[in-house]
């Protein structure tokens, strides 16, 4: 060992691990712990007998530094490196295998030599979806099992830099939870969290949620969606208990302090911050089942107006699934609240779901006869409804005289480009179980087991979706309002079970829209001596791939797809 020409990178100096610089990196900057790296390496023996190789796999080798995955002398060493250095190390038998070593190749208090060469590396992903949204590299290991929490009052010093550009440099004391107020994007709200008192690093943001999004502040002379650093240091905080540590009133009070909080920053426009503190109220009493008397009655009615303003805030936001999510929840607190059911309506309106719309409105007026509201947006259903039904005439005038006549001539249209398959008057009826009249009745209203369907034609403003389709579904999250595209689904499938009720199977199928929530919303259309105004049947899809979905099981009024 005293021959190898190295520098000693151990803390201790103790020659345990020798470095040489075989080719220098580039940049100024050094992976952390908790980084995740990608090395190739060479590791040999003292004899110069190789006995593993990443280079031979032709796959770089991935580890977390400083967390002990790897020996001692690499958690030493790759610290040391910059991006696309190449190195020896030399590591002494303590700072690699011990004397037990590593059989069969490597034998007991063997010094080891690895060709090490850092390709690159990336912080720790500390995002809540483990997307790469937020990553961290710690500069300055803080005080362990000491962090912050929601609703702490955290003090630290932020740098905030852009492509090498500070926009960002101050001390600041905020709320956990509330760093927007003083300039701050989420990302770093949410990084605090994973924070030790007395830590120092370097986070990176990307995408809009944990950004500043599309609409940075003009101060910061930021791009949209600009992917942005901190450097941050968390000075101190106010521990603050954690919800289960908390005594029945001791909640009661830390949900009141929230709801005014939020009607507070929902006064002030500000409905992220707003929605977070009353997603607090909610998380604080949903589960809370001991208190008894006025401490009940008093968390019934802050649970509620937790659920309410949740359902406003989402409703302002166009989240209107979400916002119904909250009012089914409300009305589980209180079946007849008023504010709840008319709440729902507007957003079932929204979905242009007029017929669901008008039986809520319908609920409000049980409980409030004199609600004008209500009676308004009824009328304001029905003439939608109307509107829509005299658009179907006039489309669709035509097109029977058409078809009309070429059934009398015995001239048919090639069944793939035909909009509305015709069923023979001697077409057998298809028999359904129990469970699929249940739902072709109560969604379309016609008696499947006694008739045969005449006619199946689209809505007026559908889109026709062919065998094998793009469609777009919503995932309901404000970030996610782009849709996300499904190539190549065959539909088919999907409906020949409970709508292959004509003589000849259905060859097109018709979606009207798709809705957020991952459902897909299809209106089926029937004619017999006179147009009806179809209803609808959702079919939920429990997840987005790209693929084929198979019909599923029919549930109540939902035709569940299995992926």
């Amino acid at each position: 060992m005293a021959a190898v020409d190295g520098i000693d990178i151990t803390p201790e100096k103790d020659g345990g691990v020798l470095k040489k610089i075989l080719v220098e990196g580039t940049g100024e900057h050094h992976p952390s712990k908790g980084d995740s790296v990608y090395v190739h390496y060479v590791g040999t023996l003292e004899n110069g007998e190789q006995f593993d190789s990443s280079r031979d796999r032709s796959e770089p080798f991935n580890f977390t530094l400083g967390n002990g995955q790897v020996i001692k002398g690499w958690d030493l060493g790759v610290a040391t490196m910059k991006k696309g250095e190449k190195c020896n190390l030399i590591c002494r038998a303590d700072y690699a295998y011990g004397e037990n070593g590593s059989p069969p190749k490597i034998p007991g208090g063997a010094t080891l030599n690895f060709e090490i060469e850092l390709l690159r590396w990336q912080g720790e992903d500390i995002s809540p979806d483990r997307d790469g949204a937020i990553t961290r590299s710690i500069i300055v290991e803080g005080e362990k099992y000491s962090s912050p929490t929601e609703g702490s009052t955290v003090k630290i010093c932020a740098v905030g830099s852009y492509n090498g550009r500070v926009f960002y440099d101050k001390e600041v004391s905020f709320i956990l939870g509330e760093g927007s107020e003083v300039g701050l994007p989420e990302g770093v709200d949410r990084a605090l969290r994973r924070f030790n008192k007395g830590e120092k690093s370097t986070i990176h943001l990307k995408g809009s949620r944990f950004t500043f999004g599309v609409n940075p502040p003009p101060e910061y002379d930021l791009p949209p969606h600009a992917e942005i650093d901190f450097t941050l240091f968390l000075k101190e905080y106010e521990k603050m208990k954690a919800s289960w540590e908390l005594t029945g009133e001791e909640k009661l009070d830390a949900a009141e302090a929230a709801k005014e909080r939020g009607t507070m920053f929902f006064k002030q426009g500000k409905l992220r911050l707003a929605a977070a503190k009353y997603m607090r109220v909610i998380e604080l009493l949903e589960y809370e089942k001991s208190l008894e008397n006025e401490a009940k009655t008093r968390r019934d009615a802050l649970l509620l107006a937790g659920y309410l303003n949740s359902a406003l805030v989402y409703s302002k936001q166009d989240e209107t699934v979400e916002c119904i999510k909250n009012c089914d929840k409300a009305l589980e607190v209180d079946p007849k609240c008023v504010k709840a059911l008319y709440r729902k309506a507007l957003a079932l309106q929204e979905q242009n779901d007029a017929d669901e719309a008008i039986i809520e409105y319908k609920k409000v007026l049980e409980y409030e006869p004199d609600n004008k509201a209500a009676a308004a947006q009824i009328l304001a259903c029905k003439k939608k409804l109307a509107e829509i039904r005299e658009k179907e005439k006039k489309r669709y005038k035509g097109m029977f005289e058409k078809f009309a006549a070429k059934e009398k001539t015995g001239i048919n249209e090639d069944e793939t480009t035909t909009p509305m398959e015709t069923a023979s008057p001697k077409s057998e009826v298809v028999s359904f179980n129990h469970a699929e009249r249940n739902v072709l009745q109560s969604n379309i209203g016609y008696e499947y087991d006694k008739k045969p369907l005449p006619y199946f034609f689209p809505a007026a403003n559908s889109t026709l979706l062919e065998q094998n389709v793009k469609i777009k579904f919503y995932t309901g999250k404000a970030e996610s309002n782009n849709g996300v595209e499904i190539d190549q689904i065959n539909l088919k499938p999907i409906f020949a079970k409970c709508i292959n009720i004509l003589q000849k199977p259905i060859k097109k199928v018709y979606v009207e829209k798709a809705w957020r929530g991952f459902t897909a919303e299809v209106r089926f259309y029937h004619r017999a001596d006179t147009l009806n105004y179809p209803r609808l049947i959702r079919f939920n899809i429990p997840k987005v791939i790209s693929g084929t979905y198979h019909y599923g099981s029919i549930s109540g009024n939902e035709v569940v797809m299995d992926c």
